[in-house]
């Protein structure tokens, strides 16, 4: 249906849209098999029981696109290659909990998601159990906290941000990778929709991997102390 429709009306709505369309259709349909909830938005108001000095930097809650996702995770995999499973997986701002659904099915050490709001941790500790991801051989863990405060895994680092929070509480986080880095961890970036890329835009702190209008991948530099020490 969505081929016949996009053949009638293409020459007439942008290819934004029809990505769009897409996406959200791949996102439905994903529900569906697996019998979790991740599709519908939630604003920030919306959100119980989040500190204020939290949700006033947030972002509203929308599930990463799956073709994003996607392209992101085969931009991981190529980049590291047979040294993934040295990596463990952390998802900033894992709302529902998808995202962690699909890095499980990736050999990383582990997959670790942080979220803020504890009713959208809840459904993603239910999408988990549902879907099975937890199940497989790759440890899967759901935290409920602050990023700014949650523990890192030890060890390398890929870190995925879907855009989760304006620059006021992503500089300081990146302060942390920064501080991994300096301990000679390698830290991956992935940054989805990267509405603040220019705080990573800096060749002293990180080396771009991988660029395009909607990801862009970055390095850590290893072992500089080029920034000061988490706050």
């Amino acid at each position: 249906m969505t081929r016949r429709l996009q053949a009638v009306l293409g020459p007439l709505v942008s290819r934004a849209f029809w990505r769009a369309t897409i996406a959200a259709r791949q996102a439905r349909a994903f529900d569906r098999r697996h019998g979790t909830d991740t599709v519908e938005r939630v604003p920030v108001a919306a959100m119980r029981d989040v500190p204020i000095a939290l949700a006033r930097h947030a972002v509203h809650y929308e599930p990463s696109a799956l073709p994003k996702l996607r392209r992101a995770l085969r931009v991981v995999v190529r980049t590291l290659g047979p040294r993934l499973p040295e990596f463990a997986f952390v998802d900033v701002g894992s709302g529902k909990g998808l995202v962690l659904m699909l890095a499980s099915r990736q050999p990383f050490k582990q997959v670790l998601g942080i979220e803020m709001a504890p009713d959208l941790h809840a459904i993603a500790e239910r999408n988990l159990v549902r879907s099975g991801a937890g199940a497989g051989a790759v440890p899967v863990r759901a935290v409920h906290g602050d990023a700014l405060q949650v523990d890192l895994p030890p060890g390398h680092l890929v870190v995925y941000l879907y855009n989760p929070f304006d620059e006021t509480v992503l500089e300081p986080f990146l302060r942390r990778l920064d501080a991994a880095a300096a301990e000679g961890r390698e830290v991956l970036v992935v940054y989805v929709n990267p509405q603040h890329a220019q705080l990573l835009d800096d060749p002293q702190r990180f080396d771009p991997v991988f660029q395009d209008p909607h990801l862009s991948v970055y390095r850590c530099r290893m072992g500089t102390g080029a920034a000061a020490s988490p706050p």
